[in-house]
């Protein structure tokens, strides 16, 4: 099943230059801003952190895709706004990290159930791309 004969839509690239970029424009952020609402949170830090716990969560299920259950979920643990950018920057980098060993048609664990790694970076980059909307 692992034939790596299935094309990502997102190339795999895009991902961590994505979460780079998005890292950057929070790091600019001062701390008010980081702690301004935006749409669906109660801040900006909120947001990516929320983000980042998607991106945790998507790499977890990767590195522990041979399990023959799902995987027993970590959250993000929060530590304050002044570290979201860190814990983004950390989390998308293990995210990449992980599908880069992995071929597109590849199952892995996501909350839904098993998905192909292709599918994984596609939700992951949509995730970033989200929140680099909220962000700003």
């Amino acid at each position: 099943m692992t034939s790596g004969t299935l094309v990502a839509v997102v190339d795999r690239d895009e991902l961590p230059a994505l979460i780079h970029r998005l890292a950057d424009r929070l790091g600019t952020l001062s701390l008010t801003r980081l702690a301004a609402r935006v749409e669906g949170y109660e801040s900006r830090a909120k947001a990516a952190h929320a983000a980042a716990g998607r991106l945790a969560e998507l790499a977890q299920g990767v590195e522990e895709r041979s399990g023959s259950a799902p995987p027993d979920w970590r959250p993000l643990p929060w530590i304050g706004d002044a570290f979201v950018t860190d814990q983004l920057a950390v989390v998308g980098t293990d995210l990449s990290r992980a599908l880069q060993h992995v071929a597109d048609d590849t199952l892995v664990w996501t909350r839904a159930g098993r998905r192909t790694a292709a599918d994984v970076l596609d939700a992951a980059v949509a995730e970033v791309r989200r929140a680099k909307d909220l962000v700003g």
